[in-house]
């Protein structure tokens, strides 16, 4: 007896706007790009493609919705509310515009792409295009990841080697007083 192919996944869209700032131009018009409802509606047009090429049906059960939040942290009500459903395999997939409405900490998008590996849940992100579904997908996602990891570690190094010349210029050395010129 052959195993029964799903023909279906199940699965979320997620959105962040952290200030009302993000989502609304100079004159106080809310931006076409940058709302919750332009973000929903890019995820749901490109799962509706993703369906249309793969020939597994994407539906949404809900559309999760983080405002006035940072994606510095992970302690935001929807974004929990996602990691519960992906802790108890609940979905399977999630999908968000931006990588950036996801997280902007590395060490927080790696502990996601973790968990959501475990739980077989794929991560759609649209403005990269990554599907991590793919192969294809599953090697960008782990090349960002290592390239943002990087960035960070040089903009470490950095900072420490201009503090360092800072001290020396500035004659403070080892918390010395400034020497007398």
């Amino acid at each position: 007896s052959k195993s029964q192919v799903k023909k279906f996944k199940v699965g979320v869209s997620y959105d962040r706007v952290s200030t009302d700032d993000q989502i609304r131009d100079a004159y106080g018009n809310i931006k076409k790009d940058g709302s919750p409802e332009a973000q929903k509606s890019r995820c749901l047009s490109h799962m509706q493609h993703v369906s249309n090429s793969t020939g597994i049906d994407h539906k949404f059960l809900e559309q999760l919705s983080d405002k006035a939040f940072s994606g510095g942290n992970t302690k935001r009500p929807a974004f929990q509310k996602l990691l519960k459903m992906i802790d108890e395999k609940q979905i399977d997939f999630v999908v968000a515009a931006e990588l950036s409405r996801l997280s902007r900490s590395v060490v927080d998008f790696l502990d996601f792409v973790s968990r959501c590996e475990e739980s077989k849940v794929d991560i759609h992100v649209i403005n990269l295009n990554l599907d991590t579904s793919s192969s294809h997908g599953r090697l960008m996602i782990t090349m960002v990841v290592a390239l943002a990891q990087f960035e960070r570690e040089l903009t470490s190094d950095r900072v420490k080697e201009n503090g360092g010349i800072r001290l020396i210029t500035d004659g403070k050395i080892n918390g010395a007083a400034e020497i007398p010129g």
